[in-house]
């Protein structure tokens, strides 16, 4: 038997002691199976491996099928861990292009490269990274299966001024990227786009909710090239109307990061304070930081109507997900505070008794505070259209509640009190 050496075989104590650290033991893609065992001839096992482990017993030769069907099992928990750096990246990043284009058109030849293809994509994307063009060129003229393998991770990489290239290849070639993760694809190639204008963005927008791709984008965040015209985005036929929208939502987001104040403006302007209610990921895109602070200055700010309107859209959600009063109220004013615990603590109506009083008792640091505050609360009507209900406690339920309040300081009497106010029906 013969074997073919390549750069992967310059040090292969180090491959293999970085193949280790990175999470388990990878194929030896630079020996040549083909080679092994001599093209036309059955396949058998291969020779003890690196390390002493064997093979006895015979393998059979695999088809296209069985390609297919272990890139399918492999490419999920491929997506799932990710592109990883460790030693085995610093030790790629020493060698010349010449080596690992060699190595690159080695592994074409192993059946490692679709079972474990984690050290022939980190191959590749150290000279992906050293020249996308060249790169791209070698992956283009490989077979659809290789393809898949390589398109894995590919759009994590490319750089995001090139979007509009990256989907151009991807509608193209879609085959290429079924096991990739689509998401940084989408959203590089709306980044790219963006540079071109609202009305390129409107349309492929349409694009992707014809194609049922429009979901993917929500998966992180959006950005925009810098002073794109969101406004005009908003205002087109492929979001006009569609309100509340998740993907509106998130290009509002978007669009709060680069300029907050027009952004928050905008939704004032056109639609109101129930629109601030409506895109959940605005007020809300960082919980603890000072975008939440700002917001609630706003309301603060607001003429009692609207701000009237703002609490009510929000019941429903604050009363579903209490903790998210938390971090709204922390600075508001004492008026400002009251009206939002009387929303956000009606999950103690719908059966979110645990989570409120947790929310309850991290915001007020006073025992008696809270007792007081549950005995003023106000039970309000559920907006229409709502999806909550009204649920009295189980019995469990209203032991952990009772048990609460008894720490808190109330005796026997006052905590029944209570506790009426919660489980009596309405």
């Amino acid at each position: 038997m013969s074997h073919v050496h390549t750069p992967l075989m310059k040090n292969p104590a180090a491959i293999c002691l970085a193949c280790l650290l990175g999470g388990g033991v990878i194929g030896w893609a630079a020996v040549s199976w083909q080679a092994r065992r001599g093209v036309g001839e059955p396949a058998t096992a291969p020779g003890p491996r690196p390390g002493g482990l064997t093979s006895t017993a015979p393998l059979p030769p695999w088809g296209k099928q069985d390609f297919l069907k272990a890139l399918e099992r492999t490419a999920a928990a491929s997506r799932a861990s990710g592109p990883t750096t460790g030693p085995l990246d610093a030790l790629l990043a020493k060698w010349t292009d010449d080596e690992l284009r060699a190595a690159l058109d080695e592994t074409l030849h192993d059946p490692e490269t679709v079972l474990s293809p984690a050290l022939a994509l980190a191959v590749f994307r150290e000279y992906f990274r050293r020249d996308l063009d060249r790169a791209l060129a070698w992956f283009q003229d490989r077979t659809a299966l290789h393809q898949q393998v390589f398109a894995t991770h590919m759009a994590e990489d490319w750089p995001e001024e090139r979007g509009v290239e990256l989907l151009g290849l991807y509608q193209a070639n879609r085959s290429a990227f079924r096991n990739a993760d689509l998401e940084p694809l989408l959203q590089k190639g709306i980044f790219g786009i963006s540079s071109r204008g609202p009305a390129a963005v409107a349309a492929l927008i349409g694009t992707f909710r014809e194609e049922d791709l429009a979901q993917k984008l929500l998966e992180g965040p959006l950005r925009f090239a810098p002073g794109f015209d969101f406004p005009a985005l908003l205002g087109s036929s492929a979001l006009a109307g569609r309100q509340p929208d998740s993907l509106k939502a998130a290009i509002l987001t978007a669009w709060h990061a680069q300029v907050g104040e027009a952004a928050y403006q905008w939704m004032l302007d056109t639609q109101g304070a129930y629109a601030i209610a409506t895109m959940p990921q605005v007020p809300y895109s960082n919980m603890e930081g000072s975008s939440t602070f700002w917001l609630t200055g706003k309301l603060e700010s607001l003429p009692p109507a609207d701000l009237a309107a703002f609490l009510d859209a929000m019941t429903p959600e604050w009363a579903a997900s209490p903790y998210r009063i938390r971090a709204i109220s922390e600075n508001a004013s004492p008026t400002l505070r009251r009206e939002i615990f009387t929303r956000g603590l009606q999950g103690l109506y719908t059966g979110e008794a645990n989570d409120s009083l947790q929310v309850l008792e991290a915001a007020v640091s006073d025992p008696a505070g809270r007792l007081n505050l549950l005995e003023a609360l106000e039970r309000l009507p559920l907006p229409a259209g709502s999806t909550l209900e009204a649920r009295p406690l189980e019995q469990d339920e209203q032991e952990a509640f009772r048990n609460t309040l008894s720490t808190w300081g109330a005796d026997e009497t006052r905590a029944d009190a209570i506790l009426r106010r919660f489980t009596d029906a309405p």
